[in-house]
């Protein structure tokens, strides 16, 4: 049985067009729309219900032509079908330069819709849309408490989205002092508790109501403290899945506690972000923690970042990079100021700061997979002291 979506402002037709494909044409409606969905919202309705064609009514040429386009430039081979009932031929012509590739008019019968059902089927048998989970996981793990994890993972999805423009999932999973729904001034009392316990029957409309929308960007806070939750391992395993299928880059903020849930889920991302200052205690803990999730085997997919980088710190990139045993993979200026009137505002970092900039570069190095480099400084001689109270093997060069 084919699914598809139907997208038609005109809701007698809609009706009518539905009604038809689930009664005559044996066909399953995942979703409807009596409104044009933003792009950022038909794309994850399309990943989330993997349909094997869309109905758009072209009511409003302009509008029905940006989902044509998103949606095409997103699953490219989907067939796309118009719903027309009286516009002119130029606007016809552009829905089908768009990617559009039939076109049916009501009212509707039977035998037109079953020559486009077939014309459907002959298109998914040279190829059906690619819905394949992203594998754009990202975790990030503090050294320790403090260190700035939160605003670092926060201003890094932020930066994710506004770059990408693809829908962006930014999760806190610190049950036990997730501080993103204070950052954000979150009201939404809808938390990662509640998606864990509804975690077997996720679905567009359910998560809608859960995650606080900013643009491309949705965020889930990790809710009130609860000593008594846990997140169990097959919750956790439907709760990625479902957020791999209808986001493009999902941004994963730990505690740092090692807990079941975060081991789990560090092990299938595509890069881990272990987040240190300059520190002696942090970068002491940094190498505790590269030791402890050895056994991962995370390889190259470990990176280290360094928040709070300042000039005049006694200990230089390569000297850090030494003592915690692998290369500082990106670096972020301290900036106290922004950090702080981020927070008042309630918002991501913006504007008048280098941290505005470094985000940006952060964001499209990882998810373009480039490299990137730490900020290099001249040598010292405080590490060689240091080193001994870190037991340091031997030094690394930088990635």
């Amino acid at each position: 049985m084919l699914t598809t979506v139907i997208v038609c402002p005109n809701q007698p037709l809609l009706g009518q067009l539905k009604d038809m494909l689930t009664n005559s044409m044996n066909l399953a409606v995942a979703r409807t729309y009596s409104h044009y969905p933003s792009v950022l919202e038909i794309a994850q309705c399309v990943r989330a219900n993997q349909p094997d064609l869309v109905f758009i009514g072209m009511d409003m040429l302009d509008s029905a032509l940006q989902i044509v386009t998103a949606v095409q430039a997103e699953f490219p081979g989907l067939p796309l079908v118009a719903i027309d009932h009286g516009s002119d031929r130029n606007g016809f012509i552009a829905m089908m330069r768009a990617g559009v590739r039939d076109c049916i008019s009501p009212p509707f019968n039977r035998d037109n819709l079953k020559a486009t059902i077939a014309l459907v089927d002959s298109i998914l048998q040279r190829g059906r849309p690619d819905y394949g989970l992203s594998d754009r996981v990202y975790s990030f793990l503090p050294a320790k408490a403090g260190v700035g994890c939160t605003t670092v993972a926060m201003n890094t999805a932020f930066a994710i989205a506004g770059v990408s423009r693809h829908p962006t999932l930014l999760v806190d999973c610190d049950l036990r002092g997730g501080i993103v729904r204070f950052l954000l001034k979150l009201t939404n009392h809808f938390s990662l508790q509640d998606a864990a316990q509804a975690a077997n029957e996720l679905d567009e409309d359910l998560w809608t109501r859960l995650i606080t929308r900013f643009g491309s960007l949705d965020v889930l806070h990790a809710g009130v403290i609860d000593l008594s939750f846990k997140i169990e391992a097959t919750q956790g395993t439907q709760m990625v899945e479902f957020w791999r299928r209808i986001y493009k880059t999902v941004c994963l903020d730990f505690s740092g506690d090692l807990d079941a849930f975060s081991i789990d889920r560090m092990a299938e991302s595509k890069l881990v972000f272990l987040v240190t200052t300059p520190e002696l205690t942090s970068l002491y803990l940094a190498k505790e923690k590269v030791r402890a999730i050895e056994p991962l085997q995370l390889g190259d997919r470990l990176k280290l970042v360094l928040n709070r980088s300042e000039s005049k710190s006694p200990l230089t990139n390569k000297e850090i990079a030494d003592l915690v045993g692998m290369p500082i993979f990106m670096s972020f200026t301290n900036d106290y100021q922004a950090v702080n009137n981020s927070i008042h505002a309630g918002t991501h970092i913006q504007r008048d700061s280098r941290l505005v900039a470094e985000f940006q570069n952060f964001a499209k190095s990882i998810t373009n997979d480039g490299p990137m480099e730490g900020r290099e400084a001249k040598g010292g001689e405080l590490s060689q002291k240091i080193g001994r109270l870190f037991g340091r093997g031997p030094s690394v060069k930088h990635a």
